[in-house]
Order: structure tokens, then C-alpha cells, then sequence
């Protein structure tokens, strides 16, 4: 493009930027690239993610914590996006939008009538958030208007229902004991039970996919994964429930850990009688076929959590109760990174192209290279809390410390009054933020002539200052 018009023409092409934009992930809404070319769009997309991950590494940002003070301890946290619910020991629900506006509450959804019975488990995607209480009940909302249930069942089996959505699609998994419903709404957007069955066992785990992308939403389109003691089945809502396929069964072996995607699904299991290399394994099977793909040894603990979902393709990273780390190529049987990471064990892991973050029991966060697998930095978000809850996703980092339920809330109140995070508290972290001119006076910003000056290394954009 510079030595011929021709080809300059050709390489500012409209469409050609709008493909390499598409391959990058750059957003080309009327809103984010008003009066832009697609070629400035891409440019500015690569410079802002080349921006991001030099404050990732140099852990620049802003941190926001988000409290509900009437809620109580918290007790449930799930995030898709910029979406964020917390479930609250009174009864209360509450859903935040970490990019809201001016004109945008930050808050979504707000449930104000305390109940009896603490919420156990929430999760959240772009079109339905539901939430489920110790009472056995589940409620389903409206992510984008929220107000009143769109959707209210009971379902008390023998323990809290387990809830889970997947990114795309208002689908809903719930299960109680050994009964799991999937819910969805008809043609006209009113809700209904689709299946209702019972397992042999009760279910341990439970998770659900889509295995075509938006804005295919259809039933059909989804998979439940499930787990009993010893067994993971996978079904069809819209098969009848004796259709299930159980493509991992192993007397004694008892499931620790279940995640899935469309294609895979890993499996992690302790089995105790045989040798110690196949004690703690986990295994990773195609959920087409039913057919093992690769098995995975050397932990030397249970493997306390693990993530398939938000990894790289044909990548998996582990935590376990052996302190590690773990990350794993599916093609090759030995570990990429392999890392010990925290004192009192692994509560929380999540990795993509050239980082894992993993939380920790003792309430630390920490940030891995994969490429020099060095540790980046540590943060400990709460002095009092195991990190529960971690995920991210471009330059948001959230994290959430809050008690566990075995936990007397009693005893941490007295023992830790004097704590701000004792009812637990979700730390968001922003790294888009720049944080070098932030609150500077507009006098201090301005251009210098003069070299001569004194640093006083209070991070200005430029640090002679002859005020």
C-alpha cells in the first residue's frame, strides 16, 4: 500500500478489515464504531488488548467491591460476562452490571423481601438469572428487565436443588436429590416443566451445554450432564429420560469434579485400592461418541476444581488438594504447567492463552505465565474467606471470599468483627483502567520543554513538575 494507489485501495478495503476484525473479536455495533472505519476499529481493538495485558502482568487496574449490607453473610456467586448474581443468607438476590452507565443501574435485579431460608445456589446468563433457596425453591428472572419471577417451582428432594444455565439460551437444569427438571419457554415466552425424571443415585453434579451457538436456542440444542456417586450420564431434555447415555461408570471411584463443553467432558474421580498413580486421575471423554479420549495422572490429592469450558481448545487446568496447579495439552499425557500455589490447597482455577489464575483455601489470588510459567503476582483479596468464586474475562477479574457452609456464621462474627469482609464480600478488578493520569490535575498532564525537573514518583503521566 505504499508504493502503489491501486493497492492501497485494496489493503483500506471495508470488507477485508471487517473479516480480520471478526477473527479478533472486535465489536463493529453502531455504538462502539460510530464515524470509524473498520481498519481504525481493529486498530484500536489491537491497541487496547496489547493495553490489557500490560496492566495484567503489571497489575495495574481499579478494584470495586460489591456488598449487599442487608443481605447478610454471602452465600452464592455466578458470573456470565459483565453480569455478576449473589446470593445472600437472608433470602436475597442480587444481580450487577460491572459496565453500567450513567443513564444504567448498576443493579439489576434486587430481591427485597428477606426470607427463612438462605439462597445455595445462583447462575446467570445474558437471558435468564435463577436462583435457588434452602427450602427447596428456585426462581428464574429476567436478566435484562429483572422485576418480578418469570418462573417459580419447588423441588425439595432431599437437599438444595442444584441450578446451572449455559452462555446462550433460556434453559434452565435444576436438581434436588436424585430428580432433575429442565425448564425452557414455549413459543409465546411462558414457562414450563419439560422433563422431569429421577436417577438411580442422587445427583452429586450437574452442568448444562449448548451444542450450537446463539441464536439457535432450541431445546434440542442443549446437553445435562450429569454425575451420581460412580456414574455420568448425559441426556437430551427433549429424548425421553430413558435415552440417557452413561459414558463413565467405575465402581468406587467416586466423582470429585465434573465440567463439559459441547464436544468434552472431564471427569475427576478418587479411587482408593489400587495404585497410587491411578488414585486421583481425571479422565476426558467426547460426549458424541461416549469414547475415552485421554487420561489424566500424577495428582497426589483430590482434585478440589477444575475448568474445560473457558480453556483453550484442547486444553485443561486443575487444582487440587494437594496444592497444585495443574495444566494439561489433552494431545500429550504429562502436564504443561505444574505449579505448587497455595499452602491450604486449591479452591478455584481458571486459564486461556497465556495465563491461569488460581484461588486458594487460605483466601489468596495468584496470576501464572504459562510461557515462562512463573508466578506474574499475589493478591490476598480477604484475611478471613477462601477465594470461592474466580473467573475472568478480558480485562475483568472477579473474585469472591465468602464463608463455607460448614462455617458457624456466629463464630465469625465474634471472632472477626473487626474485619470489613467478615460477611464476605466479591472483588472486582478492572485492568482497562489507566491508571497513570487517573485524578491527575489537568496542570500536571501538560506538556514540559524544560528537561530539567524532580520526580517525585507519584506515577503523573509526566513526572517533571515545575508548579
Amino acid at each position: 500500500m505504499q508504493v502503489s494507489s491501486s493497492w492501497r485501495s485494496l489493503a483500506d478495503d471495508e470488507v477485508l478489515w471487517q473479516k480480520v476484525g471478526q477473527g479478533l473479536g472486535c465489536d463493529f455495533s453502531a455504538d462502539s464504531a460510530a464515524g470509524q472505519k473498520s481498519k481504525e476499529v481493529v486498530k484500536t481493538h489491537i491497541e487496547t488488548d496489547r493495553m490489557v495485558t500490560g496492566n495484567w502482568k503489571s497489575r495495574v487496574g481499579q478494584i470495586d467491591y460489591l456488598e449487599c449490607a442487608i443481605g447478610g453473610f454471602l452465600s452464592a456467586v455466578n458470573s456470565c460476562g459483565t453480569h455478576i448474581v449473589a446470593g445472600f443468607s437472608k433470602g436475597i438476590v442480587r444481580l450487577w452490571d460491572i459496565l453500567a452507565d450513567e443513564n444504567t443501574p448498576s443493579v439489576l435485579l434486587e430481591t427485597t423481601q428477606e426470607q427463612e431460608h438462605a439462597v445455595c445456589n445462583v447462575s446467570v446468563n445474558p437471558t435468564v438469572t435463577v436462583a435457588s433457596f434452602g427450602s427447596g425453591d428456585v426462581s428464574i428472572w429476567s436478566t435484562e428487565h429483572g422485576g418480578t419471577p418469570l418462573h417459580h417451582f419447588s423441588m425439595d428432594q432431599g437437599g438444595p436443588p442444584q441450578v446451572c444455565t449455559c452462555p446462550g439460551g433460556a434453559v434452565v437444569a435444576s436438581a434436588s436429590g436424585a430428580v432433575v427438571r429442565v425448564d425452557s419457554p414455549d413459543a409465546v415466552g411462558v414457562w414450563h416443566c419439560r422433563q422431569n425424571f429421577s436417577c438411580d443415585k442422587k445427583v452429586t453434579h450437574l452442568t448444562l451445554v449448548q451444542k450450537n451457538e446463539p441464536p439457535n436456542k432450541a431445546l434440542s440444542d442443549h446437553l445435562v450432564v450429569m454425575a451420581t456417586d460412580y456414574d455420568v450420564y448425559a441426556h437430551r431434555p427433549d429424548r425421553p429420560p430413558e435415552e440417557r447415555h452413561r459414558f463413565h461408570s467405575m465402581y468406587g471411584a467416586v466423582v470429585e469434579c465434573l465440567d463439559a463443553t459441547a464436544e468434552r467432558a472431564a471427569v475427576a474421580s478418587t479411587c482408593f485400592g489400587v495404585s497410587l498413580e491411578d488414585v486421583f486421575k481425571v479422565q476426558c471423554y467426547c460426549l458424541d461418541t461416549g469414547k475415552q479420549l485421554t487420561s489424566l495422572r500424577g495428582h497426589r490429592g483430590q482434585v478440589t476444581c477444575m475448568n474445560l469450558r473457558n480453556s483453550p481448545p484442547n486444553m485443561l487446568v486443575t487444582g487440587a488438594a494437594d496444592k497444585r496447579v495443574r495444566v494439561f495439552d489433552l494431545r500429550t499425557p504429562r502436564p504443561v504447567l505444574n505449579q505448587y500455589a497455595h499452602p491450604l490447597g486449591v479452591s478455584c482455577v481458571q486459564m486461556d492463552d497465556w495465563k491461569v489464575v488460581s484461588g486458594g483455601r487460605e483466601g489468596s489470588l495468584c496470576v501464572w505465565d504459562l510461557r515462562t510459567q512463573n508466578k506474574l503476582w499475589e493478591m490476598k483479596p480477604s484475611k478471613v474467606h477462601p477465594i470461592q468464586y474466580c473467573r475472568f474475562g478480558g480485562p475483568h477479574l472477579i473474585a469472591a471470599c465468602y464463608p463455607g457452609t460448614s462455617s458457624s456464621r456466629e463464630d465469625l462474627m465474634d471472632q472477626y468483627r473487626h474485619q470489613p469482609d467478615v460477611k464476605g464480600r466479591i472483588n472486582v478488578y478492572d485492568f482497562s483502567v489507566d491508571q497513570t493520569t487517573r485524578d491527575v490535575p489537568d496542570i500536571c498532564k501538560a506538556d514540559y520543554d524544560e528537561p530539567e525537573g524532580y520526580n517525585y514518583n507519584i506515577s503523573l503521566a509526566m513526572p517533571y513538575d515545575a508548579v
